[in-house]
């Protein structure tokens, strides 16, 4: 799942899957084909591909929820600080990656923080003026618990460090910013069948 959030860091570089179109005829023979594109000045119809077609095992790949925590530019957290802090709620830190991570007991990742400038990189030479945290949702299954554990976390340490809760667009985060991640999380679960998200967010 790391490479979810190695996605996520050069988000800006790439260009969404939303934006893809998609011809119709895509499964025709050479012959009809050209049969098609003879009509009407070689008409190009749009339409949207299904699921079974790719093959998909998982609708969310690739996709996540994120939220930033920006420091003030005098302020910025030490490294240690920071370590401890997170270390103390529950997260471990990968060395190898230099990112920390949120499993829970089958050792499975439920959520990411990472340098949310230039590599992701979290160490004693960081520069720490953002940090994102990055919850991946491909195979999870109770997205909004964990989202509810992360900005839970989120805002513990945007006290601790006196930095800014922001969403995946860099705006601050209000109470109803949260309230409709809550909703987008709990409507990911309903489609895995997981009905007690809903009555969660009342």
């Amino acid at each position: 799942m790391l490479t979810v959030v190695a996605i996520y860091l050069i988000r800006k570089k790439l260009s969404t899957s939303n934006k893809l179109k998609f011809s119709k005829g895509l499964d025709k023979s050479p012959t009809d084909q050209e049969n098609d594109n003879s009509e009407l000045g070689s008409k190009n119809e749009i339409r949207q591909p299904t699921q079974g077609e790719f093959n998909l095992d998982d609708p969310n790949e690739l996709k996540y929820l994120s939220i930033h925590l920006l420091a003030k530019q005098q302020k910025q957290p030490e490294f240690g600080l920071l370590e401890t802090k997170i270390i103390a709620n529950g997260l471990t830190y990968q060395d190898s990656k230099k990112v920390f991570l949120k499993v829970d007991s089958n050792n499975i990742v439920l959520f990411y923080i990472v340098n949310g400038e230039g590599n992701g990189v979290l160490n004693q030479e960081s520069n720490i003026s953002l940090v994102t945290f990055v919850l991946p949702l491909q195979g999870q299954r109770n997205i909004l618990k964990i989202f509810e554990d992360m900005i839970a976390l989120a805002r513990n340490i945007a006290s601790s460090f006196e930095m800014k809760l922001l969403d995946d667009n860099f705006n601050s985060m209000s109470d109803q910013t949260i309230t409709n991640y809550k909703e987008r999380a709990a409507e990911i679960d309903i489609n895995y069948g997981n009905n007690v998200a809903r009555r969660r967010i009342k």
